[in-house]
């Protein structure tokens, strides 16, 4: 998931003006602040991969393959992050579509 972004469908002139590499000319709002870089460039590597991993964690499919025991206690946190984050999401998009 990238949040509706492509880093493929960039050409230069976007890269440049969203900031892909250094600070770019046209900001984006990010929790009520103006950032001038990508957001996904905000977000490390690692990051990326749990994001993505949650996916499968809500099916229920584990990297290991096992019950969740047998997963790391980085990895648990990291998705429990997670849960809490897109439920505070839903909530506020529930919120404001009431209004």
């Amino acid at each position: 998931m990238q949040l509706g972004f492509n880093c493929r469908a960039c050409d230069d002139v976007l890269k440049k003006e969203r900031g892909c590499t250094e600070k770019g000319i046209i900001p984006f709002e990010l929790d009520g602040e103006r950032v001038f870089r990508c957001p996904i460039k905000l977000v490390s590597a690692m990051s990326w991969q749990y994001v993505e991993a949650h996916g499968f964690y809500r099916k229920s499919i584990l990297p290991n393959g096992q019950g969740y025991l047998r997963e790391s206690k980085k990895y648990i946190e990291a998705m429990q992050v997670l849960d809490g984050e897109y439920a505070r999401i839903e909530r506020e998009e529930m919120e404001k579509a009431k209004r």
